[in-house]
C-alpha cells in the first residue's frame, strides 16, 4: 500500500458523500477548478502502530524459504475543502464510517477507518471576497508488507 493508493480510496469516499465537483491530489501546481472541491494530502510519514506478524512460507518445488512482516500502519491524510459549504462537506467526514458503503470502499482497498480530528474553518478573504474553506484530518490503517 502506498500513499496514492491511500488518495485513490478516500477520493472515491469524498466524491462520495460530500457532494464536490472534484477531489485532487494536493499540491499539484494546478489552476483552481471552478466551483467547490477537495484536495488530500496523505502523509508521507506513516506511523506503524504494532510489531506486526512474521510469516514464512515453504517451496517444496525450489526447497526455499520466504518470509515476510506483516504490520499494520496509520496513513493520515489531510482533506481540505475549498467554496461552497465547505464546512459541512468537511463535517460529513466525521461519522461517514458507519455507512456500509464507506465500508465496502475502504475493504475493497485493504484499509480500515481508525478516526478523524475535529473539522477547522479555514474560511479567508480571497481576493476582497470570503472564501470558505475547511480542513479535516482523516487517519486510516492499512498493512504494510515486507519480505
Amino acid at each position: 500500500m502506498n500513499t496514492l493508493q491511500v488518495y485513490k480510496a478516500l477520493r472515491q469516499i469524498v466524491l462520495k458523500l460530500t457532494g464536490v465537483n472534484e477531489c485532487l491530489l494536493a499540491d499539484q501546481n494546478t489552476p483552481a477548478p471552478s466551483g467547490t472541491y477537495a484536495t488530500i494530502r496523505v502523509a508521507e510519514s506513516i506511523r506503524p502502530t504494532a510489531k506486526g506478524g512474521v510469516f514464512r512460507y515453504y517451496d517444496k518445488k525450489k526447497r526455499t524459504i520466504t518470509e515476510q512482516i506483516k504490520s499494520p500502519v496509520i496513513y493520515s491524510a489531510t482533506v481540505n475543502f475549498y467554496r461552497g459549504d465547505a464546512q459541512r462537506n468537511a463535517s460529513r467526514l466525521i461519522n461517514c464510517s458507519r455507512l456500509s458503503s464507506v465500508h465496502e470502499i475502504l475493504l475493497r482497498n485493504g484499509l480500515g477507518w481508525v478516526d478523524t480530528d475535529p473539522v477547522q474553518n479555514l474560511t479567508a478573504l480571497q481576493s476582497n471576497e470570503q472564501e470558505q474553506r475547511a480542513v479535516i484530518v482523516v487517519r486510516l490503517v492499512g498493512q504494510q508488507i515486507i519480505s
